[in-house]
């Protein structure tokens, strides 16, 4: 186990503000699919920070949901359909309009998107 992890673990008191790797933990999530809930609503940060800021999150709505099984189940339910679609359109099962075409026109479409991917990262 992560000694950052089991140091978090063996804290009597959670601290007020929890980051995305620290709420990863309580709740069973890796930090990508923290981000895909707060994108989704599911999971709201503590203030109203801007997009690039770093989020925190109240540690009693963090226990509050991690003692939710509708919750629990709505969000990997969300998260199975999310990671899903993201790799049918990785590996180019997506009949959107976008990817739709023949040929040229489709590996140019795929190129830009990689293009795009790869500068968002």
């Amino acid at each position: 186990m992560n000694p950052d992890k089991l140091a978090f673990f063996t804290y009597r008191l959670l601290p007020a503000r929890l980051t995305v790797v620290e709420v990863g933990w309580l709740l069973g999530f890796g930090p990508k699919d923290i981000t895909v809930l707060v994108s989704h609503g599911l999971l709201k940060p503590v203030g109203q920070p801007s997009p690039n800021a770093t989020k925190y999150f109240c540690s009693v709505d963090v226990e509050a949901l991690r003692t939710d099984a509708k919750w629990i189940n709505r969000a990997s339910a969300l998260l199975y359909r999310y990671w899903r679609t993201m790799n049918a359109q990785r590996d180019g099962e997506d009949d959107s309009p976008l990817t739709k075409g023949t040929g040229q026109q489709r590996s140019t479409i795929k190129s830009r998107n990689h293009l795009i991917r790869l500068k968002a990262a």
